[in-house]
């Protein structure tokens, strides 16, 4: 799983509606711009390194590290000329560097074996709401696997989900979110709305099998929940706040991205704008 976004801290999962979720604290840390994954032992033995470095598993649309020319895949073994050794090592010492610091990045690439020097000036490190809608918008998500909570957990792909409406609302929500119980009746008078111009609605959730069977033993929502078993949803899409909403087409572009409830108004904007259709209406609230 994804270890960090390295923005000095890390997001737990969090119910908030978005006047609050946007307001995060904006701290003078550095900030590198990419996700992690430690290496495995197996990636250390070929590495020649006896200690977990990380290896690079996104870098950031217009971050230090994209401008800087680091790579998916590359492992960071050292940072300002001393050895990295681990995640929370490189995390803890871009974190204590200032924004606007320059700094020198060794990294190791399958084309550079050796190690490539890269230099890069540390940016501020962004809320986390807008980095996610300026990684993810008008880009594909990547096809994960699902798995549809009924009797047994049925294994989905998510695109095979997707690929019959014109538009998905993806819902990233939990069982025991306030919020995210606040906003499902808006959303499912949308989908009664809207479901004949080809909108579709799947609620994706981080949680156990059995709250989520419990979930939709009680409640029986008319759209599909899914599992996310593997914890790839929630580590690709870096989402943290809940509800999220993703919007996306046929083929998993995202069109827009929204966070927490209360935003009834803009979900219906979002929705009807995607869908083709001319106007707007302002739902009641």
């Amino acid at each position: 799983m994804t270890a960090s976004l390295l923005l000095a801290t890390s997001f737990p999962l969090q119910a908030a509606p978005p006047d609050k979720a946007n307001k995060q604290v904006q701290q003078a840390r550095g900030w590198f711009g990419v996700a992690l994954e430690s290496a495995g032992q197996k990636e250390q033995a070929m590495l020649g390194i006896k200690h977990p470095v990380p290896r690079v598993t996104q870098v950031f649309r217009t971050s230090p590290a994209e401008t800087s020319g680091v790579k998916v895949g590359d492992y960071v073994v050292a940072f300002k000329g001393h050895p990295v050794l681990s995640t929370s090592d490189l995390i803890a010492r871009v974190g204590a560097q200032k924004p606007g610091t320059q700094v020198v990045v060794k990294v190791i690439r399958k084309d550079a074996p050796k190690g490539l020097e890269l230099t890069l000036m540390l940016g501020l490190r962004p809320a986390l709401q807008g980095l996610i809608r300026n990684q993810w918008l008008n880009r594909t998500l990547p096809d994960l696997t699902l798995s549809l909570v009924g009797d047994v957990l049925t294994e989905k792909k998510l695109k095979s989900l997707l690929s019959p409406h014109k538009l998905t609302i993806i819902d990233f929500f939990a069982t025991w979110c306030v919020p995210c119980r606040r906003a499902a009746p808006g959303i499912i008078k949308l989908l009664k709305k809207h479901q004949r111009d080809g909108l579709q609605v799947i609620a994706v959730s981080g949680e156990k099998a059995a709250p989520l069977k419990t979930y939709v033993s009680q409640y029986k929502p008319p759209y599909p929940v899914l599992a996310d078993t593997t914890g790839k949803f929630r580590s690709e899409t870096m989402s943290s706040v809940m509800p999220t909403f993703w919007f996306v087409t046929a083929d998993g572009t995202v069109k827009e991205v929204l966070f927490g409830a209360g935003n009834n108004k803009r979900i219906e904007q979002v929705v009807r704008q995607h869908l083709g259709l001319s106007g707007t209406e302002t739902p009641k609230q």
